[in-house]
């Protein structure tokens, strides 16, 4: 058999990978380290399962403390640690830093935030939330958001079996015996190595002399419990180079030298469906062979990803400098040819941003990053180029849009940042996302025209669904208006709420100095919970998270839109994206949340 090309080779090789099946087990979440996940991961219980305290301090009710100073009667507060459940009478803890003491009391000179140190329930994740994909390779901290959701155990890959047989009368395998003028059989320690490194299990063989049924023998007794064997030597053309010989007569020999160095002595076959991969002796060549050949045959099986190391990527943010050194949990991500890293949102106390991050960016001391600056990060994955990045606003709705993605193509990775309409179509304008999501008030001006001047390429736009918000007043009034409230009405807004705010105050012609704008910290769900006791006159919210929506003031709709420069178009995880928009499982779900539709879903001009 003549040597082939090297793509020649590759191309059998991607033949005989297509046939490969891989196996799954179920494991113990404590033993499941660095294995592949054969199934995604749902939430079993919240994190928090129930509110706790984020400092050591003491539990108060704010809602009975006054604004000015104040001297706390006993039944107004208790002693409380970090991670310890809130008492169902407080709604706030108060950093043991922040209290001053007289004889034992405590003494406040402002009133506390309500849910100011709170962890609330589900604040990490609900139950039932979406944690990890099939196909996502278990690392220290997911084994801890695993075992905080829940899970006791894992469907993950079984890790294939390399059998690596060892040929050659010249070798030993012990340093004693080398004294003899032996060669000490080092090879299978490295390719041991490799394979462990790739997601299988290695298992040696006795040491085989250059003999062809001994050679044949250990093949058959390989094969009852392989995936794939190894023979390492004897796939030259020496009088003493049987293996091709050997394997042509008990299987089939795809090709036997490729025109590569070092490595053109190389073999590949099978016998009874089992890959078998001859290496050359010389461990460099054995080395390079290895990556070649081997790798993509033990990570088809594990599903281990094959990842190269980077260091330096782009900003895609600006970091304002901090009095001391930070270390930034952080992503990466490839737009056009370009690497960019972002911040993970989360606090100290999420699990599930050091289950996600790509790597940790270390910035000292007084230091600013701008946009653009190149930064250095300690990588933990190098996941970049199988990512898709979107920045925009946030939604239940587009949060569901996104996990279908995920489970329809797992390899991929796709990555949100809620950021308001404004500032996502600007990373769309300086290329460092692939898409944005913005919310377009029903009446009002459409905020991309803002950007028509500075986009380099023609948009293509989708509207995902159409969602209902209100004004919910404490005191609600029949007949009233906005106008018909009191100046200086605070009124809680998100901030991806404010464009909708705005456009509503202009189809009023009301002065938006009227009323005194809140940012409340919270997402919408917990807004609307924390709106009995809260001091806010009126909340500007979603109807989907109201118990009960017929108290409104008004109610206005906005359009969520998914807006994708024309380039960004042909990705294969975009593409799948808008069919996933477009399709009837997507349509069924938005029907099932209240004050959304879909009747002007679609691609629009």
């Amino acid at each position: 058999m003549q040597p082939i090309s090297y793509p020649e080779s590759q191309k059998a090789l991607q033949r005989i990978i297509q046939g490969l099946r891989s196996m799954t087990e179920s494991l113990p979440v404590r033993h499941a380290l660095f294995r592949i996940l054969a199934s995604p991961v749902y939430a079993n219980v919240p994190n928090p399962a129930a509110a706790v305290s984020a400092m050591d301090g003491i539990a108060v009710n704010s809602s009975l403390i006054p604004d000015a100073l104040v001297r706390l009667r006993q039944d107004q507060w208790q002693f409380i640690n970090t991670g310890e459940v809130l008492p169902p009478q407080m709604n706030s803890v108060i950093k043991i830093e922040d209290v001053q003491w007289e004889d034992g009391v405590p003494v406040l000179d402002k009133k506390p935030n309500m849910l100011q140190n709170v962890r609330q329930p589900g604040e990490d994740f609900e139950k039932g939330a979406f944690l990890l994909t099939a196909e996502h390779q278990l690392y220290p901290q997911d084994l801890s958001l695993l075992l905080a959701s829940g899970c006791e155990s894992v469907e993950v890959f079984r890790k294939p079996i390399v059998n690596f047989i060892p040929t050659g009368t010249e070798l030993v395998n012990t340093m004693a015996a080398r004294e003899s003028g032996k060669i000490l059989e080092t090879n299978s320690a490295m390719v041991a190595g490799l394979v462990q490194q790739w997601g299988g299990d290695l298992r040696l063989t006795d040491l085989v002399p250059d003999d062809a049924d001994d050679l044949a023998q250990w093949i058959k007794i390989s094969l009852k419990n392989s995936d794939v064997i190894v023979i390492s030597a004897g796939t030259s053309k020496g009088t003493k180079d049987i293996t091709a010989d050997v394997l042509a007569l008990m299987g089939k020999v795809y090709f036997h030298g490729v025109m590569i160095s070092p490595g053109k002595p190389v073999l590949l076959g099978a016998v009874s469906g089992i890959p078998v991969l001859g290496l050359p002796g010389y461990p460099a060549a054995a080395y390079v062979c290895s990556q070649l050949y081997l790798r993509p045959l033990v990570c088809a099986l594990s599903h281990i990803p094959y990842v190269g190391p980077r260091s330096v990527y782009v900003a895609a943010e600006e970091i304002g400098p901090r009095s001391q050194d930070s270390f930034y949990r952080v992503n990466t991500f490839e737009v056009d040819g370009q690497t960019y890293v972002r911040r993970i949102e989360g606090g100290a106390g999420s699990i599930a941003s050091i289950s996600g991050m790509d790597g940790i960016l270390h910035v000292p001391p007084q230091t600013a990053i701008k946009k653009r600056d190149g930064v250095r990060v300690d990588v933990i994955h190098d996941r970049a180029q199988n990512t898709i990045a979107a920045a925009g606003t946030a939604d239940t709705g587009i949060t569901h849009l996104f996990s279908l993605l995920r489970k329809s193509m797992p390899t991929w990775r796709l990555l949100f940042w809620p950021l308001q309409t404004e500032d996502s179509l600007q990373s769309i304008v300086e290329r460092n996302a692939h898409f944005a999501v913005i919310g377009v008030p029903d009446k009002g001006r459409d905020p991309i025209d803002l950007f028509t001047k500075q986009l380099q390429e023609p948009m293509h736009r989708y509207r995902a669904f159409s969602r209902t918000s209100g004004i919910l007043l404490r005191e609600p009034t029949q007949n009233a208006s906005l106008k018909d409230l009191p100046q200086y009405t605070r009124i809680a807004i998100p901030k991806g709420k404010l464009l909708l705010w705005q456009s509503l105050l202009n189809k009023e012609n009301i002065n938006p100095d009227h009323f005194q704008i809140v940012d409340p910290g919270l997402n919408e769900s917990q807004m609307a919970d924390a709106f009995t006791s809260a001091k806010w006159d009126a909340i500007l919210v979603d109807v989907r998270f109201l118990k009960d929506a017929t108290t409104l003031l008004l109610t206005m709709q906005e359009h969520l839109d998914l807006v994708i420069p024309e380039s960004h178009t042909v990705l294969p995880p975009i593409r799948k994206l808008i069919e996933l928009l477009l399709s009837e499982e997507f349509w069924m779900w938005v029907e099932t949340q209240t004050g959304c539709n879909i009747s002007q879903r679609g691609p629009i001009d």
